[in-house]
Protein backbone atom coordinates (compact mmCIF):
# COMPACT_ATOMS: atom_id res chain seq x y z
CA UNK A 1 0.00 0.00 0.00
CA UNK A 2 1.15 3.68 -0.46
CA UNK A 3 0.18 6.50 1.57
CA UNK A 4 1.17 9.84 0.26
CA UNK A 5 0.84 13.06 1.86
CA UNK A 6 1.36 16.42 0.27
CA UNK A 7 1.78 19.70 2.42
CA UNK A 8 1.16 23.13 1.04
CA UNK A 9 3.48 26.07 1.95
CA UNK A 10 5.97 23.97 4.05
CA UNK A 11 9.36 24.26 3.77
CA UNK A 12 12.37 22.20 5.99
CA UNK A 13 12.60 25.23 8.40
CA UNK A 14 8.93 24.34 9.61
CA UNK A 15 10.52 20.67 10.38
CA UNK A 16 12.57 19.78 13.12
CA UNK A 17 13.74 16.93 11.45
CA UNK A 18 15.52 18.82 9.39
CA UNK A 19 17.00 21.34 11.77
CA UNK A 20 14.72 23.75 12.21
CA UNK A 21 13.54 24.96 15.75
CA UNK A 22 10.68 27.03 16.15
CA UNK A 23 8.26 24.41 15.60
CA UNK A 24 7.29 21.08 17.50
CA UNK A 25 6.75 18.26 14.57
CA UNK A 26 7.08 15.06 16.86
CA UNK A 27 5.18 12.66 14.68
CA UNK A 28 6.56 13.65 11.27
CA UNK A 29 10.02 13.39 13.36
CA UNK A 30 9.05 9.66 14.43
CA UNK A 31 8.84 9.39 10.10
CA UNK A 32 12.45 10.61 10.09
CA UNK A 33 13.46 8.49 12.75
CA UNK A 34 12.10 5.24 11.66
CA UNK A 35 12.53 5.61 7.74
CA UNK A 36 14.63 8.05 5.06
CA UNK A 37 15.10 11.70 4.74
CA UNK A 38 15.92 13.26 1.55
CA UNK A 39 18.69 16.52 1.70
CA UNK A 40 18.81 16.98 -2.23
CA UNK A 41 15.50 17.96 -3.88
CA UNK A 42 14.00 19.98 -6.82
CA UNK A 43 11.21 21.72 -5.69
CA UNK A 44 8.25 24.42 -7.04
CA UNK A 45 7.84 27.40 -4.80
CA UNK A 46 3.83 27.25 -5.44
CA UNK A 47 1.36 25.00 -5.24
CA UNK A 48 -0.66 24.18 -8.87
CA UNK A 49 2.83 23.34 -10.47
CA UNK A 50 3.49 20.91 -7.87
CA UNK A 51 0.80 19.07 -7.74
CA UNK A 52 0.50 18.72 -11.61
CA UNK A 53 4.12 17.09 -11.58
CA UNK A 54 3.18 15.23 -8.66
CA UNK A 55 0.37 13.30 -10.57
CA UNK A 56 1.87 13.74 -13.70
CA UNK A 57 5.45 12.56 -13.34
CA UNK A 58 6.00 15.40 -15.84
CA UNK A 59 7.70 19.08 -15.50
CA UNK A 60 5.17 22.18 -16.12
CA UNK A 61 6.72 23.14 -19.64
CA UNK A 62 6.43 19.45 -20.53
CA UNK A 63 2.56 20.17 -20.63
CA UNK A 64 2.41 23.45 -22.50
CA UNK A 65 2.74 25.29 -18.75
CA UNK A 66 -0.79 24.71 -17.99
CA UNK A 67 -2.91 27.69 -16.72
CA UNK A 68 -3.43 28.01 -13.29
CA UNK A 69 -6.17 25.34 -12.08
CA UNK A 70 -6.19 23.30 -14.97
CA UNK A 71 -4.79 20.12 -16.12
CA UNK A 72 -3.94 19.56 -19.99
CA UNK A 73 -6.52 16.50 -21.67
CA UNK A 74 -3.99 14.80 -23.06
CA UNK A 75 -2.36 14.15 -19.66
CA UNK A 76 -5.23 13.39 -18.07
CA UNK A 77 -4.81 9.66 -18.72
CA UNK A 78 -0.85 9.48 -18.01
CA UNK A 79 -0.89 10.31 -14.02
CA UNK A 80 0.54 8.24 -10.99
CA UNK A 81 -2.84 7.13 -9.79
CA UNK A 82 -4.10 6.02 -12.97
CA UNK A 83 -1.30 3.76 -13.34
CA UNK A 84 -1.71 2.58 -10.01
CA UNK A 85 -5.40 1.84 -10.62
CA UNK A 86 -4.42 -0.15 -13.66
CA UNK A 87 -1.84 -2.41 -11.52
CA UNK A 88 -5.17 -3.35 -9.38
CA UNK A 89 -4.69 -0.77 -6.64
CA UNK A 90 -7.73 0.91 -5.09
CA UNK A 91 -7.29 5.09 -5.19
CA UNK A 92 -8.18 8.06 -3.46
CA UNK A 93 -7.85 11.35 -2.64
CA UNK A 94 -8.91 13.81 0.17
CA UNK A 95 -8.11 17.49 0.48
CA UNK A 96 -7.05 19.92 -1.87
CA UNK A 97 -7.75 19.88 -5.48
CA UNK A 98 -6.53 23.25 -7.00
CA UNK A 99 -6.46 21.57 -10.80
CA UNK A 100 -10.17 22.68 -11.67
CA UNK A 101 -13.19 24.23 -10.32
CA UNK A 102 -14.68 21.25 -9.48
CA UNK A 103 -18.14 22.54 -9.37
CA UNK A 104 -17.96 22.81 -13.18
CA UNK A 105 -16.16 18.95 -13.62
CA UNK A 106 -17.26 16.65 -10.76
CA UNK A 107 -15.70 13.75 -12.97
CA UNK A 108 -12.39 15.18 -12.93
CA UNK A 109 -11.23 13.34 -10.25
CA UNK A 110 -12.31 10.36 -11.28
CA UNK A 111 -10.73 10.88 -15.06
CA UNK A 112 -7.91 11.54 -13.34
CA UNK A 113 -7.55 7.95 -11.83
CA UNK A 114 -9.26 8.46 -8.15
CA UNK A 115 -11.97 5.65 -7.51
CA UNK A 116 -12.87 7.85 -4.79
CA UNK A 117 -12.35 11.33 -3.42
CA UNK A 118 -13.12 14.05 -0.89
CA UNK A 119 -12.29 17.44 -2.10
CA UNK A 120 -12.23 21.05 -1.51
CA UNK A 121 -11.87 22.97 -5.38
CA UNK A 122 -10.76 25.86 -6.19
CA UNK A 123 -11.93 29.96 -5.54
CA UNK A 124 -15.14 27.95 -4.37
CA UNK A 125 -14.89 28.17 -0.56
CA UNK A 126 -13.55 27.70 3.08
CA UNK A 127 -11.50 24.54 3.24
CA UNK A 128 -10.66 25.00 7.11
CA UNK A 129 -13.60 25.91 8.90
CA UNK A 130 -17.30 25.58 8.09
CA UNK A 131 -15.50 23.58 4.57
CA UNK A 132 -16.29 23.84 1.05
CA UNK A 133 -16.72 19.63 0.65
CA UNK A 134 -17.45 17.74 -2.37
CA UNK A 135 -17.20 14.14 -2.13
CA UNK A 136 -17.95 11.51 -5.12
CA UNK A 137 -19.89 14.47 -6.87
CA UNK A 138 -21.94 15.92 -4.26
CA UNK A 139 -21.33 18.55 -1.57
CA UNK A 140 -21.03 17.84 1.92
CA UNK A 141 -23.84 18.85 4.01
CA UNK A 142 -22.66 17.59 7.23
CA UNK A 143 -19.48 19.35 8.03
CA UNK A 144 -20.41 22.82 8.81
CA UNK A 145 -19.20 22.94 12.03
CA UNK A 146 -15.83 20.36 11.55
CA UNK A 147 -12.45 21.96 10.35
CA UNK A 148 -11.61 20.27 7.15
CA UNK A 149 -8.43 18.70 7.96
CA UNK A 150 -9.75 16.28 9.91
CA UNK A 151 -13.08 15.36 7.60
CA UNK A 152 -10.00 14.60 5.40
CA UNK A 153 -8.61 12.53 7.46
CA UNK A 154 -11.57 10.35 8.38
CA UNK A 155 -11.94 9.85 4.72
CA UNK A 156 -9.04 8.74 4.41
CA UNK A 157 -9.19 6.08 7.18
CA UNK A 158 -12.37 4.31 6.05
CA UNK A 159 -10.88 4.46 2.58
CA UNK A 160 -7.67 2.45 4.19
CA UNK A 161 -9.78 0.30 6.53
CA UNK A 162 -12.22 -0.90 3.57
CA UNK A 163 -9.62 -2.13 1.35
CA UNK A 164 -7.12 -3.72 3.66
CA UNK A 165 -7.57 -7.19 1.41
CA UNK A 166 -5.80 -5.65 -1.76
CA UNK A 167 -3.52 -2.59 -2.41
CA UNK A 168 -4.00 1.02 -2.39
CA UNK A 169 -3.04 3.89 -3.38
CA UNK A 170 -4.13 6.87 -0.38
CA UNK A 171 -3.07 10.57 -1.01
CA UNK A 172 -3.63 13.31 1.58
CA UNK A 173 -3.27 16.13 -0.65
CA UNK A 174 -2.92 18.53 2.60
CA UNK A 175 -4.44 22.57 2.61
CA UNK A 176 -2.06 22.79 5.56
CA UNK A 177 0.09 25.07 6.24
CA UNK A 178 -1.22 26.85 3.20
CA UNK A 179 -2.68 30.89 4.98
CA UNK A 180 -6.56 30.90 4.60
CA UNK A 181 -7.96 31.60 1.01
CA UNK A 182 -8.24 34.98 0.68
CA UNK A 183 -9.20 35.15 -2.87
CA UNK A 184 -13.59 34.04 -2.21
CA UNK A 185 -16.38 36.79 -2.52
CA UNK A 186 -16.34 36.82 1.30
CA UNK A 187 -13.78 35.94 3.79
CA UNK A 188 -13.87 32.34 5.03
CA UNK A 189 -15.55 31.74 8.19
CA UNK A 190 -12.99 32.06 11.48
CA UNK A 191 -12.29 29.37 13.98
CA UNK A 192 -13.92 28.90 16.78
CA UNK A 193 -11.56 31.08 18.60
CA UNK A 194 -12.41 34.04 16.91
CA UNK A 195 -9.31 34.15 14.84
CA UNK A 196 -7.64 32.71 11.93
CA UNK A 197 -5.04 29.86 12.66
CA UNK A 198 -1.43 30.92 13.15
CA UNK A 199 1.41 29.27 10.83
CA UNK A 200 2.15 28.07 14.09
CA UNK A 201 -1.00 26.33 14.85
CA UNK A 202 -1.05 25.27 11.64
CA UNK A 203 2.16 23.59 11.74
CA UNK A 204 1.21 21.86 14.95
CA UNK A 205 -2.45 20.72 13.07
CA UNK A 206 -0.12 19.00 9.76
CA UNK A 207 1.66 16.96 12.48
CA UNK A 208 -1.05 16.09 14.31
CA UNK A 209 -3.28 14.77 11.65
CA UNK A 210 0.11 12.77 10.01
CA UNK A 211 0.05 11.47 13.55
CA UNK A 212 -3.38 10.15 13.14
CA UNK A 213 -2.88 8.45 9.82
CA UNK A 214 0.14 6.57 11.32
CA UNK A 215 -1.79 5.43 14.50
CA UNK A 216 -4.57 4.41 12.42
CA UNK A 217 -1.77 2.13 10.23
CA UNK A 218 -0.64 0.65 13.33
CA UNK A 219 -3.99 0.09 14.74
CA UNK A 220 -5.33 -1.37 12.05
CA UNK A 221 -2.00 -4.03 11.40
CA UNK A 222 -1.05 -1.77 7.97
CA UNK A 223 1.55 0.06 9.10
CA UNK A 224 4.12 -3.22 7.76
CA UNK A 225 2.34 -3.54 4.86
CA UNK A 226 2.35 0.19 3.80
CA UNK A 227 4.92 2.93 2.33
CA UNK A 228 4.33 6.31 3.59
CA UNK A 229 5.57 9.24 1.98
Amino acid sequence: NILLILADDVGREGLECYGGTSYATPQLNRLAEKGMRFTQAYAMAVCHPTRISLLTGQYPFHLGDPHWGTVPKVAERKTVDNAWKEAGYATAIAGKWQLTLLKDDLAHPHRLGFDTYCLFGWHEGPKYYQPHIWQNGKLREDVHNRFGPDVYCDFLIDFMNHNKDRPFFAYYSMGLCHAVTNDLPKPPPLGPNGRYPSYAEMVAAMDERVGRLLEELDRSGLSESTLVL
